[in-house]
């Protein structure tokens, strides 16, 4: 076993304390910027999936890691803990250690080019919007059945004022089995609650019916996972700030235009049975999928001719190859509402007549 001298270890301990420390420094301003770049270059609801990225949050926490483990390294070896094979084991960890925290750096360094750029946050709510409509897609009333009238009479109300953004839809159904009775539930995720606001319905009066708020978990702020148009909304938000007069970048909105169109087209999941049996839900109007992304792009784009011509053309592909009722009659509206937009925000007739042509030829 090779000797290994305290000198040789300290030197080794020192380097990494105090360039791990700099990192760490470093990556953190990085990530305060892209934080930052990501809320001022897209929306503000898109820092949340900035802050989430894994290789960020791995590579941080890495290096602060490696900072702590030099420091008691140091402290240990300067106390004399360390015989001669404690030394030599303490270098082969370190060197370790090392190994890791070099693959980790360019990782990093890979994920930094990217970090904060407004493609970035794109592909990251896209991610996100994905997942939640195909979620929605296999469980449409997140696994309870279908309901479209409230027919209970007791009530659960909201305990406090805020996004409801999730619901614990097992401890429903089993409650619900405890207590042999049947929960309709009268709104999804997604949707501002106010206090004393109805939230489920149960058909008999039970004493514990209280401990079923808790189930309602009630935020400040929405969030992606159980709320299907969130996402599509915060890309409709980055296409809005990229039309205002400030930005004034109507590329950024039509590629977000063709991301809408992707997401509603491509996201599919087969339907799945009903899971929770003792629980109801009221439906989705699924036009608003289409609806609340696509109108105020109409309405930010109504002096831009090329906006309206992309949002023609996304509705019309929509419109064929949509097999959801819903979301086909919604594109008819939508396809409408952008041609009053167009008909009164464009300044030239030749344009007004232009814009007239499309809508008429796609869905005439």
């Amino acid at each position: 076993m090779p000797d290994i001298s305290e000198e040789l270890l300290n030197d080794i301990l020192s380097i990494m304390a105090s360039s791990m420390l700099a990192v760490s420094t470093f990556s953190l301003s990085i990530m305060v910027s892209a934080f930052s770049s990501a809320s001022n270059g897209a929306t503000p609801r898109a820092t949340e999936l900035v802050m989430g990225d894994n290789t960020t949050r791995l590579a941080i926490s890495s290096f602060i890691s490696a900072f702590v483990y030099a420091v008691i390294a140091k402290i240990t070896l300067g106390m004399g803990y360390y015989n001669e094979a404690g030394r030599f084991v303490l270098f082969v960890g370190t060197i370790c250690v090392l190994i890791y925290l070099i693959t980790t750096l360019i990782t990093w360094v890979s994920a930094l080019s990217q970090l904060g750029l407004l493609n970035n946050t794109l592909e990251k709510i896209e991610v996100a919007s994905q997942q939640a409509l195909i979620n929605y897609w296999q469980y449409p009333n997140m696994g309870a059945k279908s309901l479209d009238k409230i027919r209970f009479t007791y009530a659960i109300h909201a305990h406090k004022t805020g996004y409801l953004s999730h619901i614990n839809m097992q401890n429903l159904q089993d409650f619900a089995d405890k207590n042999e009775c049947e929960i309709e539930i009268a709104i999804q995720p997604g949707k501002l609650v106010h206090t004393n606001m109805p939230l489920a319905y149960v058909n008999k009066s039970i004493e514990e019916m209280a401990q079923l708020q808790e189930n309602f978990i009630i935020e400040n702020n929405r969030s992606y996972a159980q709320d299907p148009k969130f996402g599509l909304i915060v890309l409709s938000e980055v296409a809005q700030r990229a039309l205002s007069q400030a930005v004034n970048d109507p590329g950024t909105a039509i590629k977000v235009i063709s991301v809408l169109l992707r997401l509603l087209l491509d996201s599919k999941a087969e339907k799945q049975t009903v899971k929770y049996d003792r629980l109801a839900m009221l439906n989705l109007n699924e036009q608003e999928l289409v609806l609340q992304p696509f109108t105020p792009i109409c309405r930010d784009g109504s002096a831009m001719l090329e906006i309206h011509i992309k949002v023609q053309k996304a509705l019309a592909v929509l419109r064929t190859q949509s097999d959801n009722q819903a979301i086909r009659e919604a594109v008819l509206k939508q396809a409408k509402i952008d041609l009053d937009y167009a008909l009164n925000g464009l300044s030239l007739e030749n344009e007004k007549a232009q814009i007239q042509a499309l809508h008429q030829d796609l869905f005439h």
